[in-house]
């Protein structure tokens, strides 16, 4: 499929009822994986199983070998949920007391691919009606582009030497206000100043890195048709010594965008944490609310708006119910 000149492909997937029949179609899915693997990939459809053993109601949760079957076939496609909005169980026994049964065995994932291309679209699932499954929606729309984003400390800047000396321009400055007020003035004036430090030394350090890393191959087949070249060998170790360091700065800039505290720091670390902050992102993102008439917002213009409104009324009437 394409949207917006790009292309995709989608998988329709209807699981059998027997987990070990379900098997063939794990298999089959792994080896579709690694045939889409460089492009943006979406599957959805009915697994017949669910993923946690939280995804299912009444009784105490198990990971039985369904699940855990299931999810090794997830982590071995490299697949993620995408986001989800409307209801959480997705298919229902349609029984009451004990026999009463809901789980969520109908899903969307998809692949790195798809969320480098289309992690700002998710899926919906609406109310079940007389069927016992929720229909799944994939809304396609172009993606929202936030003109701004918030200030936020960056841990890496402190790594560079004259950063101590930047803010020491900043902080003695007398400013005429309470101890608390004068930080948060002093922070305000110091928050213009580091991102102009930001924009001149961390703005792009992925194509610092692509850059050094180009520089270090001439030099590499300079020794190639010459090994005895001692210029040439110096100026390898300079770059080798630059790019170690550049790579450092763009892991620890994408650890901390991503979130991810458990993984340290390795030169192998760059594309997990770039696909952490895509999942992240698409996790976050807010394109639409429902308004208290029960209506939904049909922009970003109108979500800041409701937003507002909101939290408007809420501090205005904090007794409200």
């Amino acid at each position: 499929m394409i949207f917006q000149e790009a292309e995709f492909y989608v998988l329709v997937v209807c699981g059998s009822c027997d987990y070990r029949e379900r098997r063939d179609l794990w298999a089959n899915l792994v080896h579709h994986s690694q045939r889409f693997k460089s492009m943006p990939w979406v599957i959805l459809g009915d697994f017949n199983v669910s993923r946690w053993p939280n995804e299912h109601s009444g009784g105490r949760p198990m990971l039985s070998k369904a699940i855990r079957e299931f999810s090794e076939c997830i982590k071995k496609c490299e697949l993620q949920d995408l986001r989800q909005a409307g209801f959480f169980f997705s298919w229902s026994n349609k029984r009451t007391g004990v026999e009463a049964m809901s789980k969520k065995i109908d899903r969307v994932m998809g692949n790195w691919g798809w969320f480098k291309e289309f992690n700002h679209v998710k899926a919906m699932f609406p109310s079940m009606g007389i069927s016992n499954h929720s229909p799944c929606i994939i809304q396609f729309k172009k993606a929202f582009i936030s003109s701004s984003c918030p200030f936020k400390y960056l841990n890496v800047w402190a790594s560079y030497p004259s950063f101590l000396d930047v803010v020491k321009q900043v902080w003695p400055q007398t400013v005429e206000a309470s101890p608390l007020e004068a930080v948060r003035k002093k922070l305000r004036i110091l928050k213009p100043v580091l991102k102009e430090f930001h924009t001149r030394h961390f703005n792009n350090l992925a194509t610092e890195c692509t850059r050094l890393k180009q520089l270090i191959e001439i030099q590499q087949a300079s020794l190639d048709e010459d090994p005895t070249n001692e210029e040439a060998r110096s100026n390898e170790k300079k770059l080798l010594d630059k790019y170690n360091a550049a790579c450092w700065k763009e892991e620890s800039y994408l650890k901390q965008k991503a979130r991810v505290n458990w993984l340290k720091l390795g030169n192998s670390n760059s594309a997990f944490f770039h696909r952490a902050v895509k999942m992240r992102q698409a996790r976050n993102s807010i394109d639409k609310i429902q308004k208290a008439n029960g209506e939904w917002t049909k922009s970003q213009k109108e979500v800041g708006e409701e937003s507002v409104k909101f939290f408007t009324d809420l501090f205005l009437n904090p007794l409200r119910q």
